[in-house]
This record gives structure tokens, C-alpha cells and sequence, in this order.
């Protein structure tokens, strides 16, 4: 008898038949089994856990939109599962890196393993082979897992995974080269020798028949059996006069937590994101609900609850093939907020993570709230917090799980809120709080309804720019660009201080105010691009504190002994416990009120001007934001290290793959991960090329300047690293993992640009441009200007070939667009032309008249093989010669634009706004994946993956085997 698929048991199971469930669990537990243990670390763990997965499968069975897909919804299920667990048991977890690699790589283990008692063995070669197996790119690791421990065959594993059968056995190939032959034979005998308990299946039938899998939810239907009972009740809606609104709604799937996968890869990532992510919003409707028994706040009769969420994204919907790399860890941090409990939470673009006191790495807790790149204060008020978005203030009752929106808000750029009891502020005993919202530019607005209605609160403050608040007791304080101010009624008087210019920070310490001064930022610039006149400026930063209420002020201002000339940045303020910390430019820490300091040292990553955004959870453990994340210090200030564990990397500049690994430049580093994104590390320098600015004080790493790139070709990695005076060209060395100079390349200077260039471009921005190299040709784009060098020459020399159409701008992708093959170049112009020479750049002819398509610019030219393809923002073009073009279609002949291309030796991706595409054979472009997660960046291939870089939420990656090709074009 021909056995069941996965499909037509799940009709059974649906209908009532639970001994196809049986089949399901028989079918599948080795390899949830086998992919849970090792995720846990506990054999036994793993079957409780594998127990759960399949009754959590059973009972959410009805809102599997594709049965068809059931392995990788199940082993989703277990992932998250794993997670939970090893979130509650961290700090129980053995490290396997405490095992010594010298006792695995030692050609003499076996016999330290019989020497061994029979039990004390059987765990060593355990930890033994965990510890190989750490060895392994993730990707070879999950297949030889399933492979020796789940007994599975390449054609179940590559349905398992959502791959090819080649794209297993490959991995399985590159595993066993990587283990050494008496290894991968202790992995094979080890995983091969462990059975999981007979009973397992038995133990889930039993809890199965005391259950039941939980019905469709009505008005969505599911699966395709059900179409009979969907149309009668869409004609009921119809006859009700439901909306088209509300019918849309009844036709999309339901998301059992956002588990529905139809590719699944296996993936240790935070974040995978789900089909049609969509925040998850509750209405409620009814009696008054408090937020919580001591506020007294209620909320409105119709209320949205945006759940947790955090396998959703409410940057782009239907993402579900694309899983998020957790890396590299640094980003933009538009927030960050510490409870009086020692909580700490965080604020990105890709949603709101938390730090419970004493862990070790962050948790990605509600990606529904809206963030972004502006600033998003929080603040708290009798254990409720309150979040700003960009339109709306949210509120939570269960430290940031779920989050209510209150109703919108002031237009502006936000810099505080703060909730105050009523009784202090108003005497009004009817109202219990009132919140204060600080914008910028616009004022500071107030709301005594839980944020229902906000009023402008700005009698004294006209014209004035707002840059911190802070409440003592009854009273309120505005810092501005033009002096302190305090609330009296509804009217801001000036509170006086002893010194001109403006407030940088505020800060309160026991009823003690305190203050940090500095120059008005925004008088410094008279016009755009013109500084003012400093002599008829007061740059020196100070700071005073205030023990009633600023009726009297004392100078603290700690005095530098540096002999350099310190930035103007202002004085920033934060206080612990009895502890000030102030930064400067110099980091200061005083322990007696501001009476005396000690002198930290300069700040490698200062805070950034008024935009001070740091936190302190005791006197000793402080977190603050710069552009490139989050950094800690557990010392009082004394050492700062970045802390982004757990928060996805969002800081990239450039994505490229090299020698199977992924290299980011983060837009001060570049780094590199050789496990698929989620683990990344600085490349060094060689020691001696050390000529950019050092880090700090003995880093042995460059601070990158804004801008750089990277590139791959002919078999080599550079990074392209513009200065003021010079484009520097670095290359990799394989051999010591260092980054230097490309022996023998001469230094660009100002003799080297052609005066018609220099005469004729007014800007002198550091910015690298166009870079390529082929037949050992470098061709460089340096202000403007396309050069070329091969090994042995003592210069550049120009190619004659300018672009001087517009200017730069504050535009981050800038240059030329070109590409090269053998002697042909291409070249596209920022103004929309494009330039082919056939002899390496001694000629060129402008071709633009005969492309059969009209475009304002080229997003990215590329070659494969002899074929080059040119990517504009209307369509792509393709031609052999350069003299007869084609517009590349799709099966449709619509025009398709792609952002970024992959080329594969001579198969070409190219990823847009409206998804993922190939070629096909008939050079018509096939869709892969019918979206992409964000505004693509980078687009690359590396070990059986495609990865895009995205504009704001990270890297993302999916496989790109044959039969996912299959899979979407029979859709």
C-alpha cells in the first residue's frame, strides 16, 4: 500500500482519525529529536521538548496554511521551543568551549576515552563530539546531525530542510573533509549509537487523546477541503453588508505565532519572520479596563493591544522565505530606558528588546510598536512603561510584552516624557497623572487623560529649542538652547544661572538638581555649511548643580588637564546613587556630589552632541548609545566595551562573500562571520600600516573612515578606504587574516586628478566611488575621476573619463557604477549615461543612444561570463557586445527592477522591491521569493545561501536550491 503524504494525514487527523497523528510523530520525532538535543544539550530535555513540539503541532494543526509543509512548521515549533528553554536555563548551560580542543584534536583520544570509567566515557565522548561538531558551519552541522543521529537519508533530510538533495550532499561532503577522518568516525558511532526512548510516542498519543486540535478560526479558511463552508459563509457576511475591509481580512490566513513556514532552513537566528506579518491587535470592547491596580488609568471602550509579536515585522509583510542573521552587532539604537528595578530596554529599528538584571545578552520582547531611526523616549510610572513612536504613545503592563496605543501625539522630534502623580503637579484629585511630552523644536505638550489628548504647554518657551526636562517634586524643568526654565502654572520662567549659552543635560540626585551647559549647537552654523564666527562664541562647557530647586547654583565643572583642543560638545550629565558621571569629550566620575572628579580618559565613541542618550542601573553598570550601538561599562566608567548580545546588527554599509565567508563593513570596522551571519569579528590590520587613526589606546585595529566599501574580484577582497587626500586600497590575506595595502600601489594626490576635475568639482566629501579590477587592472573612482593602475606602474593614470553632472550631496550611494571584463569596461554615470571602452580605458564610446530603454540612473552593472547586465531603475538591459541591447522581462514581459545582482558562475539574481528573481534559461526572470524584508542594500551568495543586507533591519538570508525553484514556479 502506497504510504500517505503529510497532506492527506493531516485531512484525516482534521476529520477526527488521531492514529494519523501517530503516523505524523513516527515519521518525524528522530529528527526533531535529533535537531533539539543539539540545540539543549540534554538528551533527555530534548524528548520532553520533541514531546511538546508535536503536541503544540496538534492542537494549533488547523492553522497550518500549507500542509504540504508540515516538517518545517513542526520543526519551527521545536526552535522556538529550545529557545524558551535555554532563555530559562542560561546560566545552568555547560559551555562546550571548556572543553579543550588539544584533547579532540590529539590523535590519541580514543585511548584517553577507554581509560576513562564506562559512565565518565560515555559523557566525555558526548561533549567530545558536541565539541567537533562546533567546528562545523551551521548549515553541515544540521545535515550531518540528521544524518548519523536521526538515521535520516538525503532525500529526507533535503524535505526536511527545504533543499535540494545536491545541496545535502554537498554539506555532508565539506563536513566529513572538515572532520579528520578518526573524528568524523567517533561523530558517526556516537550519534549513531543513541536511540530515543520507546515510549515517546506513546507518551504524546496519550496527552493527544485528552486534547483537541484547536478549530480554524472563524471566517478564515485554511485549507483547501474547507472551500465549500468558506463560500456559504462569505455569502452570510455578503448578506450582512460586511465591508470589503473586514472580507479582505476573512481571506487571510490565521498565524499560529507566526510559525507557518513554506521554506524552512535551519537557523540559531532571533528573528523569522512569518507570511504576512501584520501586528497583532486585539480589540476589546466592553466595561473600563485599568492599566494596572495603582494608576488608576483607564482605557478608552475600543482598545489596540499590540502583542509581543516577535516573529513579525511591521517593516514589510509576506517575508516568510527570508530568516534574519542575528549580526553583526552594531546598529542604530533609537532608544534606551533603565527601570528602577534594574531592567534595561532598548529601542531599534528591528523592535524593542529588554535586559533583565544579571543576563547576559538582550531579548527581543515586541517587534509590533513602530521604531525607526528616530528617537523613542520610554519612561516608567508605578511599574507601567511608556513608549513614544513616531505618531503614538504605547503603554505596557507586562514589562514590554504587550504594548497599548494611547492615541496620537504631537507632531516633532521627541527628547522626553515624563509621568508625574497628578496630586503633586495640579492638586486635581480627579486626574491621577499628568504626562509631559519635550519636542525639540515644538514645545513641550502636556495630557491629564492617559495621552488621549495632548496641550501645548509653551507660554515662555516661544522659539526656544528643548533639549532636556526633569521634575523635582512638584516642580518642572525645560533645559534650552537658551537657558533653564522651571514650570510656574502654565508659564515657563527662567531659572538663573551663571553662565550664557545653552543647556546640554539634566539630572537629579536627591532632590539635587544639576546641570550641564555648553555652546548653542545650532548657532554654530550661521547658514548650511558655514560656521560662524566662534569668537562670538561661548564654547566653554560647564556644570552646576542646585540644591534648592535652582534658587542657588555651585559650579562642579571638573577641569581637564588634557593639552589638546577639546571639541565644543557640552557638559552631559548622568547620576547613580551617590556617583555623577560626566562626559565632555572626557569621561569624568565624581562619588561626593560633584565636589571632586577623576579624570577617565578621552571617550573613543563619544555621545553625539545633544542627542545624549546613556542610563545607569547601579553605581557601577552604565549603558550608553553611540552611532554604532550600544556600549557597557561595569567599572564606573573606567573601560567601555560595545554590548549588543542578542540585538540583530542593523550597521552595515556593505555586504560581499568571500572565501565561503560573509564580510560587512559596519561603517567604522569590517568584519567577518564564517557561520552564516550570526557570529562576527573585527579583521585587523597589518601592525605596520597603521596609518589611520588608532582606537583608543592599544587597538590594533583602524577606525574605518565613513564610506568605505568592499569589493571581490578575481579572486581577491579589498576594501576601498577614502580619505580627504587619497583612496586607500586594502587587500586580505588569506594566509594571516590581515588587512594591508595591495603591494606596490602608488598613493592618489592632487597632481594625479586632472585640473579640469579639480576646477570643476566644488566638493572634496571623502567618498569611494566606482572600484573594479580585471586582468589584474585596478579601476579606481577618486573625486570624481575614473583612474587605473596595474602592478609595476608608479602612478595612476586617468582615464579621462569625469562626472561632474551634479553634486554629492549627503547621497550614501554615490560614484560611478562599473564593471569589468577583460579589456571591456562599463561605466554609468550618475546623470544616466553609459560609457564602453574595449581597451581598458584608453577610449570610450557613449552608447546610452542605443539602449532601448529610458532611465534616470543605474542602480548596479554586472558581468557574467562575457555578458554584461546593467540594472536601472526602470528595467535591466543585457547585451553581448555593447551594441545590441535587451530589456530583460519577466514571463509576463513585464519589465522587472532590481536593486542589487548575485551572479552564481553564469546565473544571474537580482533582488528589488518586489522580491527575489533569477534567470532563467530562456533569459526571462523567474521569482523566487515574492518579497524581500527591506530596501536591499547588498545582494550575495555564500555556502548554498543568498544573503540581501537591507537599508534598516539587518541581513537576511535564504536557501537558493533547485528545489525552491520548482516550489515557486508552480505557484
Amino acid at each position: 500500500m502506497e504510504q500517505e503524504n503529510d497532506v492527506q494525514l493531516i485531512r484525516r487527523i482534521l476529520a477526527g482519525d488521531d492514529t494519523a497523528f501517530s503516523t505524523l510523530v513516527h515519521r518525524y520525532q528522530k529528527g526533531i529529536h535529533a535537531l533539539v538535543w543539539r540545540k539543549v544539550d540534554d538528551f533527555h530535555i530534548a524528548e520532553e521538548i520533541t514531546q511538546d513540539a508535536f503536541l503544540n503541532a496538534y492542537k494549533n494543526l488547523s492553522t497550518l496554511k500549507e500542509p504540504s509543509q508540515f516538517a518545517g512548521w513542526l520543526y519551527v515549533i521545536a526552535n522556538r521551543l529550545c529557545i524558551n528553554w535555554n532563555q530559562r536555563n542560561k546560566s545552568k548551560m555547560q559551555s562546550l568551549a571548556s572543553t579543550p580542543m588539544e584533547k579532540i584534536e590529539h590523535s590519541s583520544y580514543n585511548h584517553y576515552v577507554l581509560e576513562q570509567r564506562e559512565k565518565e566515557a560515555t559523557e566525555s565522548r558526548h561533549h567530545l563530539v558536541k565539541t567537533l561538531l562546533e567546528k562545523l558551519p551551521e548549515s553541515e552541522r544540521t545535515v550531518i546531525t540528521l544524518y548519523y543521529l536521526s538515521g535520516m537519508k538525503s532525500k529526507d533530510i533535503g524535505k526536511f530542510l527545504g533543499v535540494s538533495v545536491h545541496t545535502v550532499t554537498s554539506r555532508l561532503q565539506r563536513a566529513r573533509k572538515r572532520l579528520a577522518q578518526e573524528e568524523e568516525l567517533l561523530v558517526q558511532e556516537v550519534l549513531g549509537g543513541v536511540h530515543i526512548s520507546t515510549g515517546l510516542t506513546q507518551n504524546i498519543m496519550r496527552q493527544v487523546a485528552e486534547i483537541r486540535p484547536i478549530p480554524p478560526p472563524t471566517g478564515k479558511p485554511l485549507l483547501p477541503w474547507m472551500a465549500f463552508g468558506t463560500a456559504a459563509v462569505m455569502v452570510l457576511l455578503l448578506m450582512l453588508g460586511i465591508s470589503n475591509q473586514y472580507l479582505l481580512r476573512f481571506q487571510k490566513p490565521y498565524s499560529f505565532e507566526a510559525l507557518s513556514e513554506p521554506t524552512i532552513e535551519i537557523v540559531d537566528a532571533p528573528v523569522v519572520l512569518a507570511i504576512d506579518s501584520k501586528p497583532a491587535v486585539r480589540t476589546q470592547t466592553g466595561r473600563d479596563v485599568a492599566l494596572s491596580e495603582n494608576t488608576g488609568v483607564s482605557l478608552r471602550t475600543s482598545e489596540n493591544v499590540l502583542a509581543p509579536n516577535t516573529q513579525n515585522n511591521s517593516f514589510r509583510s509576506s517575508t516568510s522565505q527570508w530568516a534574519q542573521a542575528s549580526g553583526p552587532q552594531v546598529g542604530h539604537v533609537s532608544g534606551i530606558f533603565a527601570t528602577s528595578a534594574g531592567t534595561v530596554y532598548a529601542t531599534t529599528p528591528t523592535g524593542i528588546y529588554r535586559l533583565s538584571t544579571d543576563a547576559t545578552m538582550w531579548t527581543l520582547i515586541n517587534t509590533s510598536v513602530p521604531t525607526g531611526d528616530f528617537r523613542m523616549p520610554m519612561a516608567e510610572h508605578d511599574s507601567t512603561l511608556y513608549v513614544v513612536s513616531r505618531d503614538e504613545v504605547f503603554t505596557s503592563v507586562d514589562r514590554g510584552e504587550t504594548w497599548k496605543g494611547l492615541g496620537k501625539r504631537p507632531k516633532g522630534d521627541t527628547i522626553s516624557l515624563i509621568i508625574t502623580n497628578a496630586a503633586e503637579i495640579t492638586n486635581n484629585s480627579q486626574v491621577d497623572i499628568v504626562m509631559y511630552l519635550a519636542l525639540q523644536d515644538s514645545g513641550v505638550f502636556y495630557s491629564t487623560d492617559a495621552g488621549a489628548q495632548w496641550h501645548p504647554l509653551n507660554n515662555g518657551l516661544a522659539d526656544k529649542r528643548i533639549s532636556a526636562v526633569a521634575v523635582i517634586k512638584d516642580t518642572v524643568f525645560a533645559g534650552t538652547n537658551d537657558g533653564l526654565y522651571h514650570l510656574d502654572s502654565d508659564t515657563w520662567k527662567q531659572v538663573p544661572v551663571d553662565v550664557s549659552g545653552a543647556i546640554h543635560s539634566l539630572a537629579v540626585m536627591d532632590n539635587k538638581l544639576y546641570v550641564g551647559t555648553g555652546p548653542d549647537v545650532s548657532a554654530l552654523l550661521k547658514d548650511v555649511g558655514q560656521i560662524a564666527d566662534v569668537g562670538d562664541l561661548n564654547l566653554r562647557s560647564q556644570a552646576f548643580r542646585s540644591n534648592d530647586l535652582g534658587k542657588s547654583w555651585t559650579e562642579i565643572t571638573p577641569i581637564s588637564k588634557s593639552p589638546f583642543l577639546k571639541p565644543p560638545t557640552g557638559m552631559k550629565i548622568l547620576t547613580a546613587g551617590q556617583s555623577l558621571l560626566i562626559q565632555d569629550f572626557e569621561l569624568f566620575r565624581s562619588r561626593d556630589g560633584g565636589q571632586t572628579w577623576i579624570n577617565l580618559g578621552f571617550d573613543v565613541s563619544p555621545f553625539i552632541l545633544n542627542n545624549f542618550q546613556a542610563v545607569a542601573v547601579n553605581e557601577n553598570i552604565y549603558y550608553k548609545v553611540d552611532a554604532f550601538g550600544i556600549r557597557q561599562t561595569t567599572d564606573s566608567g573606567e573601560s567601555w566595551h560595545p554590548f549588543m548580545n542578542g540585538i540583530v546588527g542593523t550597521g552595515i554599509g556593505d555586504l560581499v562573500a568571500f572565501d565561503n565567508k560573509l564580510y560587512v563593513y559596519t561603517g567604522k570596522d569590517v568584519v567577518q562571520s564564517t557561520n552564516d551571519g550570526e557570529l562576527w569579528e573585527n579583521i585587523p590590520v597589518a601592525p605596520h600600516e597603521h596609518t589611520f587613526g588608532l582606537i583608543g589606546k592599544g587597538h590594533a585595529r583602524i577606525n574605518f573612515p565613513l564610506h568605505s566599501k568592499l569589493a571581490v574580484a578575481e579572486g581577491n577582497f579589498y576594501v576601498i578606504v577614502p580619505e580627504t587626500d587619497n583612496l586607500r586600497i586594502l587587500t586580505l590575506s588569506t594566509v594571516n587574516n590581515l588587512l594591508s595595502p595591495v603591494p606596490g600601489i602608488p598613493v592618489f594626490d592632487n597632481e594625479t586628478q586632472s585640473a579640469e576635475s579639480i576646477l570643476s568639482t566644488p566638493e572634496t566629501l571623502a567618498k569611494a566611488g566606482g572600484f573594479a579590477v580585471g586582468s589584474g587592472t585596478f579601476y579606481a573612482e577618486y573625486k570624481r575621476e575614473l583612474f587605473r593602475w596595474r602592478s609595476g606602474d608608479l602612478e595612476w593614470t586617468s582615464t579621462e573619463l569625469l562626472d561632474t553632472s551634479e553634486r554629492l550631496g549627503d547621497q550614501l550611494d554615490t560614484g560611478f557604477k562599473l564593471a569589468v571584463s577583460g579589456e571591456t569596461v562599463y561605466v554609468g554615470k550618475r546623470a544616466g549615461n553609459l560609457f564602453q571602452s574595449l581597451d581598458e580605458g584608453n577610449s570610450w564610446k557613449d552608447v546610452t543612444s542605443s539602449l532601448p530603454l529610458r532611465f534616470s540612473r543605474f542602480n548596479e552593472i554586472v558581468f557574467a561570463g562575457s555578458t554584461v547586465y546593467v540594472a536601472t531603475d526602470t528595467g535591466v538591459l543585457t547585451s553581448q557586445n555593447g551594441e545590441s541591447w535587451h530589456v530583460l522581462t519577466d514571463s509576463m514581459d513585464k519589465r522587472i527592477v532590481v536593486d542589487r545582482f548575485a551572479v552564481d558562475g553564469t546565473t544571474v539574481y537580482g533582488a528589488g522591491d518586489t522580491g527575489l528573481y533569477r534567470l532563467d534559461t530562456r533569459g526571462r526572470w523567474e521569482q523566487i521569493s515574492p518579497s524581500v524584508p527591506d530596501k536591499v542594500l547588498s545582494l550575495v551568495i555564500s555556502n548554498d545561501r543568498l544573503y540581501i543586507a537591507t537599508h534598516q533591519h539587518g541581513i537576511f538570508h535564504r536557501p537558493f536550491g533547485e528545489a525552491h525553484y520548482n516550489e515557486f514556479s508552480q505557484r
